[in-house]
């Protein structure tokens, strides 16, 4: 035992096998080269040496564990013990288990200690800084810094070991919280994300502002561009429009010529026939005067008279006629006047037949009038509404001429065409009938009827805009023109004013 005594526990798992050395220092007496030794019964064990005899028992040798005291901390080098601190502590440093601190109080010092008497200049002390560093660091001192510390959470930890490299389980830990800058915090990050978002958020606004004012000029522009292309084809199609009505309406004046032609030639034949009368009888009477029959000349003169006055009426017949041809062809003046609607459907109707009879001296109808003569007068515009009643009696003229026309030869031959024209006064209204017994309109165009350019007449007959522009016209009256149809039976228009 010339260097002490060694102990090996071979209690605990081999892998923490170690020896532990006794020598002076631990109470031997001194070093010696003998070999004597001696076990009691008890275990206890006898050694003798030059200074004596050393006896012990083996199962009494404690192992006694240091422990190890935080003795001070210093933050920027200034004790935490001391007054001049400016960080005041809840307890002894002894005790503290947690120490806060601001971002500018990261430079640490920490004195600590291991206790244990025994041989204590073998003593040692291993510490470690959570957050910092993850190992264990021997140290022979008593201190430790720790400069530049980041804004965080760090747990010292302390052990320390006797001088028999017996390590204490139980450690001295210490929780350091160093605080964040006010920039660094949680709600300062909030606040960068707010400013963050508000900031892309009204950039978008203003980005989609400047898009949306973009695309609202080149809009704009585009409207413009398209304003200016309506306009042109608005006014091209009032032109349009403007040359197919005036069409529209020769052609329906096409449709009067004859008709007209031969209600002038009926008074012109008057006329002529009570002139020539009347040119005689003047001779006559001469010839009486001559003879001095005063008696015979006065009776000639009567009768010359009378011819005179049916030269007069039919004359005004003829002007009456010429006036209302010059009505139909010339431009609406838009003013309502009063006017007979009986009178006028009248006209009309025999212009309408007469036209039709001119044409084809085959065709024939029935024609029914029921004018109501209580309706007096009305207020329309008699030449736009006398374009309408003309354009629905002819297309009726037109329906059951093509009936008869497809049944000659039938067994259904004893067809007979008849159109009827009435009119009507009930309570505030007035109404206009045109019926006929034709083939009646198809269902799946009745609806088409009223469109513009939409006709079932062959190619170059029909302009497809009477019905239109009749049905323009009465709503421009304030009107209504309806339709009632049976296929195979025939249809009714009616036009109502309120």
């Amino acid at each position: 035992m010339s260097s002490g005594l060694s102990k090996l526990n071979k209690n605990a798992p081999k892998e923490k096998w170690n020896f532990v050395n006794f020598d002076v220092q631990d109470g031997l007496p001194g070093y010696s080269s003998s070999k004597a030794s001696w076990i009691g019964k008890d275990g206890e064990i006898f050694l003798g040496g030059i200074d004596g005899i050393t006896y012990f028992y083996p199962g009494k040798i404690n192992e006694v564990k240091p422990d190890v005291v935080l003795e001070d901390i210093k933050v920027l080098d200034v004790s935490l013990k001391s007054d001049s601190s400016e960080i005041k502590l809840p307890k002894s440093i002894l005790k503290l288990d947690e120490l806060h601190l601001s971002y500018m109080q990261n430079n640490i010092s920490f004195e600590f200690t291991s206790i244990h008497f025994s041989r204590p200049q073998k003593n040692k002390i291993a510490y470690l800084l959570e957050g910092f560093n993850n190992h264990w660091i021997s140290t022979d001192r008593n201190f430790v810094s720790f400069t530049n510390l980041n804004p965080g959470e760090y747990t010292f930890r302390l052990k320390g070991s006797n001088g028999d490299g017996i390590w204490n389980d139980l450690e001295r830990t210490v929780k350091i919280i160093i605080s964040p800058p006010w920039w660094r915090t949680t709600s300062a990050y909030f606040g960068y994300f707010f400013i963050i978002a508000l900031s892309a958020f009204g950039f978008d606004r203003v980005q989609r502002k400047r898009i949306l004012q973009k695309q609202q000029a080149l809009a704009k522009d585009k409207e413009l561009v398209q304003a200016k292309e309506i306009e042109k084809a608005y006014t091209e199609l009032k032109a349009t429009q403007s040359q197919l009505i005036q069409s529209e309406k020769m052609a329906s004046l096409g449709e009067l010529t004859a008709g007209i032609a031969h209600e002038i030639q009926n008074p012109l034949n008057f006329v002529n026939n009570f002139s020539e009368v009347s040119n005689e009888l003047i001779d006559e009477m001469n010839e009486e005067l001559d003879k001095g029959d005063i008696e015979e000349a006065k009776a000639i003169a009567s009768d010359i008279k009378k011819n005179l006055e049916k030269i007069n009426h039919h004359g005004k017949r003829a002007d009456a006629i010429v006036k209302g041809m010059l009505q139909h062809s010339r431009t609406s003046s838009g003013v309502k006047e009063p006017t007979d609607i009986n009178a006028l459907a009248d006209e009309y109707l025999r212009l309408a037949y007469h036209g039709l009879r001119a044409k084809d001296k085959s065709f024939n109808a029935t024609i029914i009038t029921d004018f109501d003569k209580t309706i007096g007068m009305i207020g329309i515009i008699p030449q736009d509404i006398g374009r309408v009643i003309l354009n629905l009696i002819t297309n009726a003229f037109y329906v059951v001429n093509e009936k008869k026309i497809a049944l000659t030869g039938s067994a259904t031959a004893q067809y007979e065409p008849t159109i009827w024209v009435s009119t009507k006064k009930i309570g505030n209204q007035v109404s206009i009938s045109v019926k006929d017994n034709g083939n009646g309109i198809p269902r799946e165009i009745k609806d088409k009827i009223f469109q513009p350019f939409f006709t079932t007449k062959p190619t170059g007959q029909g302009t497809g805009l009477g019905l239109s522009l009749s049905y323009d016209i009465v709503k421009t009256h304030g009107g209504e023109l309806k339709v009632e149809t049976k296929e195979g039976e025939g249809s009714e228009f009616v036009i109502i004013f309120s």
